[in-house]
């Protein structure tokens, strides 16, 4: 497989600290998905939090950061990243209004069957 095209690819990186749905990427249209090749999420308050990324409705991560400094991150191997499906957002859900830095790596593509 050839690399991630530069140009492709796109970043965001900034904090978040509203409880519930906060849309990171807003939904592609109809046979367009959100390609996800990494993420990384850091609890930045002394307050245990849910953190969820949601592809739609649908969560693909789970976890709870318990205190300041707790970071989980992934870096999908090329081929097997995230896909988020036909015009699904991609979503951060946080379980209180408690602020946490999040960056990803992303592309918009057409579904591939």
């Amino acid at each position: 497989m050839a690399p991630y095209p530069p140009s492709k690819k796109l970043h965001i990186s900034g904090s978040f600290n509203t409880n519930g749905n906060q849309t990171l990427v807003g939904a592609p249209p109809a046979g367009y998905e959100i390609v996800v090749a990494h993420w990384s999420i850091q609890n930045s308050t002394g307050t245990s939090t849910i953190a969820k990324l949601l592809a739609g409705s649908f969560p693909f991560f789970v976890q709870v950061f318990p205190t300041t400094g707790f970071q989980s991150s992934t870096v999908y191997p090329q081929g097997l990243e995230e896909r988020c499906g036909s015009g699904n957002a991609l979503i951060l859900n946080l379980s209180g209004a408690n602020a946490h830095y999040v960056t990803l790596g992303y592309w918009i593509e057409p579904v591939k069957n």
